[in-house]
């Protein structure tokens, strides 16, 4: 699993979840684009998402920030 931070590392925008498509996530303030699969800007910008250290333990996924 892979634990993301939901606001654009752009301008701190909040990006809901129905942004995404596939495996593309939209930003809806600027379009700044994201692969969800590696977490790299994919379009408009260059600045990849924060990823949080994340783990599976008793059946729960738990993230770390």
């Amino acid at each position: 699993y892979r634990v993301y931070d939901s606001r654009c590392p752009h301008q701190t925008t909040n990006i809901p979840h129905l942004a995404l498509k596939g495996t593309r996530l939209t930003c809806p303030k600027h379009e700044w684009a994201f692969d969800i699969t590696t977490g790299e800007c994919i379009a408009k910008g260059s600045t990849p998402l924060k990823r949080w250290q994340s783990k599976v333990e008793g059946g729960r996924l738990l993230a770390y920030w």
